[in-house]
């Protein structure tokens, strides 16, 4: 995650080119692509998640940073009993 402590809106052509931010809101915390719109902010998840879209305050929000890379699983974690 970088310091980026603003979300920063801009163009994007590609899915991929859409910047992430981690937040802090009231709730809990959040991991999406962003819109601002007359003092909100519009979470807006990825179209396969489970996740619904969510309009909070941007003074109920706290920019933890811009996300700019992703680490995670490929597969299920092997039982001890597949690897012998």
């Amino acid at each position: 995650m970088s310091g980026r402590k603003r979300i920063v809106p801009g163009p994007s052509h590609r899915e991929s080119e859409r910047p992430v931010y981690f937040l802090e809101i009231l709730t809990g915390f959040a991991c999406s692509w962003f819109a601002t719109e007359a003092g909100s902010l519009i979470l807006q998840p990825h179209p396969l998640s489970l996740e619904r879209v969510r309009i909070v305050s941007v003074d109920d929000i706290d920019v933890m940073g811009q996300v700019v890379a992703v680490a995670m699983r490929l597969a299920s974690p092997a039982t001890t009993e597949e690897c012998s």
